[in-house]
């Protein structure tokens, strides 16, 4: 939901390139604010979005309360004796909490990747239609 307010409601971006462009016709690009203020806007709630996944990983990436116990185990013990970190999560068939920033991160995913694959096709299939054009170059 917030992602639809924001880009959207208030702000509906259009990359376009081959130009260094972002075209804008939302509330906040059509009410008279300036562009730096309208950029500031538009990365605020980025930020906000990727802020909430590192919260999610902070807050939910606890070992679990037998991690000294299964770090011995023979599955786990030559990971540890290797001397990096274990980052143990959740037990094997057990319910963890962080399946709760899984949850974050996938919905998150969901929503900067669509646009973001829908940018890329779109560009290259401008850039093949402009260089089959009389005149392209070619």
């Amino acid at each position: 939901m917030y992602f639809d307010v924001v880009y959207n409601i208030l702000m509906c971006v259009y990359a376009l390139p081959p130009y260094g462009l972002f075209y804008c016709e939302a509330i906040l690009c059509t009410v008279g604010l300036s562009k730096p203020i309208v950029i500031f806007a538009f990365m605020y709630a980025l930020i906000v979005m990727l802020l909430a996944n590192v919260g999610g990983f902070v807050l939910y990436s606890k070992d679990v309360s037998r991690f000294d116990e299964l770090i011995k185990t023979p599955e786990l013990s030559w990971l540890a004796a290797r001397g990096g970190t274990l980052f143990l999560f959740a037990e094997p068939e057990e319910k963890s909490e962080f399946v709760n920033e899984m949850i974050l991160f996938g919905a998150t995913f969901s929503m900067f990747m669509p646009p973001a694959v829908f940018l890329t096709l779109h560009a290259m299939r401008v850039l093949k239609q402009t260089s089959l054009l009389p005149g392209s170059g070619r």
